[in-house]
């Protein structure tokens, strides 16, 4: 585990990064599988991927604050983002999904 920054003002975008991510597989025949939190590592995309060929994607970053009385990091208006990348998604042909899940 690299060492994270203590300040959140020393957090840089694009340089600093979780030892964590979030997959979420998804097939033609069986939709969109459960989200799994997994280390940080490589990721699995064909060469052959439309995201690689054509630069067709999609993305939305989600806000973490400080809560003021618990002290702890929380994700900020995540139920927006969701939607923002639902619609985002939809304009490009991307399969669907539910954004309360």
């Amino acid at each position: 585990m690299k060492t994270k920054p203590i300040n959140a003002h020393e957090f840089v975008f694009g340089k600093n990064f979780t030892d964590h991510m979030l997959s979420v597989d998804w097939n033609k025949d069986g939709g969109w599988k459960r989200p799994q939190i997994i280390p940080y590592g490589p990721l699995k995309i064909p060469v052959s991927a439309s995201s690689l060929q054509y630069g067709i994607s999609c993305f939305e970053g989600l806000n973490v604050v400080k809560n003021r009385e618990s002290k702890m990091f929380q994700p900020f208006r995540v139920d927006k983002h969701m939607g923002h990348l639902l619609e985002s998604s939809s304009h490009i042909d991307l399969p669907l999904f539910d954004p309360a899940q």
